[in-house]
Order: C-alpha cells, then structure tokens, then sequence
C-alpha cells in the first residue's frame, strides 16, 4: 500500500467525521429532534431521521461514490496494518534472543509476529514457520511443532536445511508415540449445558422465566415464573456478535477466540492470527475490517466499543440485511414482542440505548464514527452509496454504539498460566493446577440480547459463564423465588468496589442510579465482614424475646446477643467446615477438568448455598466464599485459558 494514498485515505475520513458531526449537532438542537426524544414509542424513528438529516446535509452519494473510485481494495491496508519487513525483523531478533535466555512462550509469541509480517509464500515465512517449529518442540507441543515444520517445507526453506526439519518431524512423532502410550488419557470437554426446557416468549432462556417490566426507570426484565434452584440453568445463548481484545491478538485466534499457540496468519495484513484455516477463511468481519484495523477501527470510538459495532452490522448480513431490519424496526411499537417472534437481529436494536440520556455533543460523536463506518462498508459494497441503504445502515451503526456500552458482554475464561499446569499421574482425569493460581479473565466482548435483558445488582443472584463455541450460560447464584428479578452484575460488586465508585461507574456507563439491597444498606466491603458474627434468621435478641412473641422476627433491629437454636449454628458451622476442607483439597492436587471431583465440589457447595439462604442474613463472608467458589466450579466447566507467557 502507498502510504502517501493511505494518509490521504485517513484523511478523508477524517474530513467525513468533521461534516457528520456538524450537521448532528445542528440537527439536534432542532425542534424536530426533541419532538422524536420525547416521544417514547418512536423506536428507531430518532436514529434513522438523525442519519438521514446528516447524510443529505453532506452530500453523501456524491462522497460515496468518490470514495468508491480511490480507496480500492489494492490500496490497502493503512501502513500500520501492513506486513512490514522492519518490524519482521526485530521480532526474529527478540525471538531468537528469547529462545537463548530460555523464555520458550516469548519466543513463540515473537516468532508468531515474525510470521504475521511475512508475506505469503517467501522464504521469510518459511524461517518464521521452521523457528517456532523449534520452539514448540522444546515446549513438548508435539502436534504444533509437527505442523510448522511441515508448514515450512511447503515454502522456500532450502533444501540444505529440510534435513532438519524432517528429523524433527520424525523425532516429534516418536515422541508423541512414546508420551501417548505412558500418559493418562485426557477427559473429554465437559458436553454443552442445555435448556432442559424451551421458553416459545425468550428462545435462549428458560421456560423458569419471563420478561416483564420492572418499573420505568429499570425498565424491562426477567421474572421468575416458579421457584428457582442455586445452579438452575437460566439462559443459554449463542453471541450475535463477538471481538476479541486487542492486547490478545498474540495468542487467540481473532475469529473465535479460542488460545492458540499456533496462530496462522492473514494473507493481507500483519495485526490478527487465526486457529485454522477455516477461521480464517470464513470470517466476515476481519474480511471488511483487514487493513484498517490497528490503523484506524482500534481508535475510532473507544476500541472494543467500536469494534463490536461494527462486527453486529457485519453479522447481521450487511448493509442491505441491517436496512431492511431497521425497516422492520420502525413499525415496532411494543419492542416486548420482538423477542422470540423477530428473529435475533430485531431482538439487538430492541435492546436499550439510552439516546435520551446522552449529551448533544455525545451523540455527534457516536454520528461521525457511524458514518466514517459506513463509508468503510461501502468499499465492499456499491448499493451503499444509496441513500435508502447508507441512512439506515448509519442508524443501525450508531444504536450500536449506544446500546454496546450498556449491553455487551464480557467474554470470559478461566485462566491459569501455563507454568501453573500440571499433569496428574494419579489419576485418570488429566490436567491440574493449583486453584490459587486461577483468576476469571476477559479475552473479549459479546453481544447476548436475552442475557442483556437482565438487570444489575451489586449483590447479583445469578452468574455468567463463557463456554466453547461462545455460548453464553447464566445460572441461579442462589434460590431464587418465584416472582422475582433475575439480578446480573454489571462488573461492580458490594464486596469488591466501594458504593461511591459502584454508583460514579454505573451511572456514567449504564447511565443508571443503582439502589440495590446493597447500596441502600450500605453492606461493607468484603473485608469490614471478616469480623461479623453470623445474623441467624431464627434468631431473637435475649432483650426483644418477652416482646416479639409472635411478631415478625426478620424484622428486628436489635442484632446483639441473638439467640440461636444451637442445632441449626452446628448444621451451619459444620458445612461451612467441611467444604473448606474440600476447598482446601481441590486446591493443592485436584485436576482441574475431572469432571467427577468437579461435580462433588459443585454438590457440596450448593447444599451450603441453600442452608445459608434458610439459616444466615446477608451480608455474610459464607456467601461471598461460597459463591465464588461455585463460580470456579462453573467456569471450569466453559472456557480454559492458558495463553501468554509466565
């Protein structure tokens, strides 16, 4: 790519951005605009009559279609993006340096890079290729070590030095024969959780619930129809839409997320590495956003916000698809019965994007970067040069990214770093690692439309878990009884975050005041509990007993000197007890993926979970260790993540 052609190209949409801009704010400080804000049954009608005044005011058929004429496609991609033989170069450096110093999973990462930069088919590639090759050899990755060598063979290596290559592959082999006849056998994944029943309202949600409306201001939810049990499976939904963080383009595959160490590269650009060829060969996203990446799209509008909007129009079939779905969208004046009648695409632009509660200013950025995305899609596409195509589409691309903050996902794994693994020859159930060593770690951001329904909580009574293929599982953190709010966790918890910084973040991302049971009571942080004594819910205080004879006993003020049925302390300090111990135990030897002693874990912690609901108030430290335990429980059971180096 010509870099003078490529500055002129960032420019321009640049310039494109300024106009947008301009005319948004012009338009919005109109009567017409306030009159749509204020009408609460206008759906997308804001939007679309935003996108429409802004594109008429910048001449966008005319700017379309000169924009068609120069940036073709051999014209990308930005120089930043590009494959380059310098940064190529000192990625070979740093590799072969760390490979001398021993650090084998740095020198994988840079010769990973090495083969990002390589264009396709030259001998550079082949070195690349044959290096890491080296690498996973002496990292024991046998089958990676195998396939990169063989990868290099296929290129132009030399043949004065395909001996080594093929004595490594026959070495790899004999290795791999000998570690699969002395070694366990590995458990097989744990089968995908599903829905035992089939809600015909919520599609992705459980027959246990339905969708209600909590009140104005919170808007709609999920309400339980019958009594839920700790661990019952809410929600299983499948991402619409998905990116991957970009600080893990080094060890995941950018098309499904997955940890590879043997990432392939793209044939056009140097920024993301792919699991497989048929990841790479079939990703809609990075074929639209290949070479504007790094360059433009990671700093067009807050990264990840950016980005997962742009990758919802994409999934949604493109620019015609989006524009007849906003077509749709327009004549929905009750957007409940979108859900489960519409398809998945409605059920995203139903969701909540809190325009009438964004500044002006706000919002004309969000306009700019919509239409600077659009005119990228119309490299791909002609019809977008259309007003009756580019207008929706820019309405659809700005709702995005409105509702992402407020509604996207993390997607999530349990990580354990790779030193921390260890093969278990005692048993017959494979991998271990030391539970200490275990934290959940965001890899990316999704959008799930039924799970978005869910309302926040700082004391939450559900728990999300990320699992293969990107399914989304929500599970019942505690009973739940029939009638109420199913309560998710929006990243800012009681026991973690102080209320000032819980509220401060909620209201200026999910633009909302929470008045959760935990802010309301102002509960402590998990430490100020270290030192509380147990609230039980039978208890009496000595001084109320001869007065509250018959009277509402949760309700008593007084919490000092209770008296407990001295059953029920030993039942509770005895479970408590006892799964410590079991915690302490998994902790120090358990494999990590053996299904069984994961189920037992499980079983014991959810009894605990159901006698502190009976026997003990919340706040309580049981609570907190309970359930974050039987969240690891969970976790363990989705997504595994050992990328990166130590």
């Amino acid at each position: 790519a010509s870099p003078v052609k490529s500055s002129s190209m960032l420019q321009s949409m640049k310039s494109l951005g300024t106009k947008a801009a301009a005319a948004a704010l012009d338009w919005l400080g109109s009567n017409e605009a306030t009159n749509i804000l204020n009408d609460s049954t206008a759906s997308m009608e804001f939007e679309l009559r935003l996108a429409e005044r802004v594109l008429a005011s910048i001449d966008w058929s005319n700017y379309a279609a000169r924009s068609a004429t120069v940036w073709t496609k051999h014209q990308r991609p930005l120089p930043s993006d590009a494959k380059s033989p310098a940064r190529l170069a000192e990625a070979r450096s740093a590799g072969l340096e760390a490979l001398d110093c021993g650090l084998l999973r740095l020198a994988a990462l840079r010769f990973s890079e090495c083969i990002r930069h390589a264009q396709p088919g030259s001998s550079d590639l082949a070195v690349a290729f044959a290096n890491r090759s080296l690498v996973f050899k002496r990292l024991g990755c046998y089958a990676e070590a195998i396939a990169d060598a063989e990868a290099a063979l296929r290129l132009p290596y030399g043949d004065e030095r395909a001996g080594k290559l093929t004595g490594r592959i026959a070495d790899c082999q004999k290795r791999m024969s000998v570690s699969k006849s002395s070694s366990v056998s590995q458990p097989a994944a744990a089968s995908q959780s599903l829905l035992r029943d089939f809600n015909p309202q919520l599609p992705h949600a459980s027959a246990k619930v339905q969708l209600a409306l909590a009140d104005e201001s919170r808007g709609r939810c999920l309400l339980t129809l019958e009594d839920v049990d700790v661990g019952d499976l809410l929600v299983s939904e499948p991402a619409f839409s998905a990116i991957l963080l970009s600080n893990l383009r080094d060890s995941h595959c950018s098309a499904c997320l997955a940890p590879c160490q043997r990432l392939l590269p793209c044939s056009d650009c140097s920024v993301v590495g792919f699991c497989s060829e048929t990841c790479r060969d079939n990703d809609p996203v990075h074929r639209v956003e290949c070479g504007w990446l790094a360059g433009w799209l990671d700093s067009a509008f807050n990264a990840s916000i950016g980005r997962l909007a742009f990758a919802t129009v994409i999934a949604a079939g493109g620019p015609v698809s989006v524009a007849q779905a906003v077509a749709k969208a327009k004549n929905f004046k009750d957007f409940e019965s979108v859900f489960g009648s519409a398809g998945d695409y409605q059920s995203v632009l139903a969701l909540v994007a809190g325009e009438r509660q964004r500044e002006s200013r706000d919002l004309a950025q969000r306009v700019a970067v919509a239409c600077q995305m659009a005119l990228l899609l119309s490299v791909e596409s002609e019809s977008n040069s259309q007003l009756d195509v580019a207008a929706p589409l820019v309405a659809a691309l700005l709702r995005h990214l409105m509702l992402v903050p407020c509604n996207a996902h993390d997607v999530t794994a349990l990580s354990a770093p790779p030193s921390r693994l260890t093969t278990s020859s005692s048993t017959d159930n494979g991998s271990s690692v030391d539970i200490s060593a275990l934290t959940i770690r965001d890899i990316g951001s999704a959008v799930y439309p039924t799970a978005s329904l869910i309302n926040h909580s700082c004391d939450p009574n559900v728990s999300r878990v990320t699992c293969p293929g990107l399914r989304l599982e929500i599970r019942a953190l505690r009973p739940i009884a029939k009638g109420e709010e199913l309560l998710d966790n929006y990243g800012w918890h009681w026991a973690v975050h102080p209320k000032q910084q819980r509220q401060e973040s909620l209201a200026a991302q999910y633009l909302f005041d929470c008045d959760c049971v935990a802010c309301t009571n102002e509960w402590p942080l998990y430490d100020g509990l270290l030192a509380l004594e147990p609230r039980w819910i039978d208890a009496i205080a000595k001084d109320d007993k001869s007065e509250v004879e018959g009277a509402d006993k949760n309700n008593l003020d007084d919490v000092a000197n209770f008296v407990v049925d001295p059953t029920i302390k030993a039942e509770v300090e005895s479970t408590v007890g006892v799964v410590a111990e079991f915690v302490s135990s998994f902790s120090t030897s358990a494999p990590l993926l053996a299904n069984e002693l994961n189920s037992r874990f499980e079983a014991r912690l959810l009894s605990l979970i159901r006698l502190l609901q009976r026997r003990v108030r919340r706040p309580h430290r049981w609570f907190n260790d309970a359930e974050e335990c039987v969240k690891m429980v969970w976790s363990a059971r989705g997504c595994l993540d050992t990328g990166g180096t130590d």
